[in-house]
């Protein structure tokens, strides 16, 4: 074409087929195990972009085919370099979480720091850092977990990526309070990395949360032995989960200090 310059053209079908490989791949991940994510390409194509920008302003040819100044190929070099931070900055956030999560270990969750809502999903439910309602007792810190679920079939919240080695200690223990006059069904729910998403390959354990403070503890010995046919790999657990099942109405709990001992 005699608009685009062989040289430039080069670069212009690089780009292409990354873009066009990137989403060749998320497609294939729609299928299976793994899950599509249009994010994942689109770091694709900063990626790209960015690696291209850094080796244009150094390529000879092209530089004598486009005839670009040093003003210019600076100028390329740092856009190229704000891409790069840019598409860094995600991955850095979690390295910070990972680390901090560590750190305050044997403590699960305190929720008391933005860091922890990183590793906090819900499902037919919202959580919010609050300050601990008056009749919360046993607070560490300034604030709570509330957690409010919805009528559906399984609305609760999630501790996704927990520190995972839990060998070295006993039981897993969490504070909550409940704002039902009633007695409230509360499940939870421990899983490792190998999980097979069945039923019976998880720890589920349900219990009976009575009006005001509840201190549940959990003898890790029993989830280890919880899956059927095979130990739960205690180094490598993934996931600790609070719901109910098929709540007739809106409810409320308070948890705090989901810790181990």
């Amino acid at each position: 074409s005699r608009f685009v310059s062989r040289r430039s053209r080069q670069y212009l079908l690089a780009l292409l087929a990354t873009t066009g490989l990137g989403l060749l791949i998320e497609a294939v991940q729609m299928v299976g195990a793994r899950d599509a994510s249009m994010y994942d390409w689109l770091l694709d194509i900063v990626g790209a972009i960015a690696f291209l920008g850094i080796v244009a302003p150094f390529d000879r040819r092209l530089a004598t085919e486009w005839n670009w100044g040093a003003s210019l190929k600076k100028a390329c070099l740092v856009g190229a370099f704000i891409l790069l931070s840019g598409a860094f900055a995600p991955p850095s956030a979690w390295l910070l979480t990972y680390y901090l999560r560590d750190r305050t270990f044997p403590t699960l969750a305190s929720f008391e720091s933005a860091w922890e809502q990183r590793l906090i999903e819900t499902k037919y439910s919202t959580v919010k850092f609050v300050a601990p309602p008056d009749l919360f007792v046993s607070v560490d810190g300034a604030q709570v977990a509330r957690v409010i679920m919805f009528p559906s079939k399984y609305p609760g919240m999630e501790i996704w990526e927990p520190s995972p080695d839990w060998t070295g200690y006993d039981h897993l223990l969490v504070s909550i309070l409940s704002e039902s006059s009633t007695d409230l069904r509360l499940v939870i729910r421990i899983q490792d990395l190998v999980h097979n998403q069945l039923f019976e390959d998880r720890f589920n354990r349900a219990f009976a949360l009575h009006p005001g403070m509840n201190e549940l503890k959990i003898n890790l010995a029993e989830v280890r032995l919880a899956p059927a046919g095979r130990e739960m790999d205690m180094t490598r657990i993934t996931s600790v989960q609070f719901f109910t099942v098929q709540p007739e109405d809106t409810l409320t709990i308070y948890l705090d200090n989901v810790r181990l001992e």
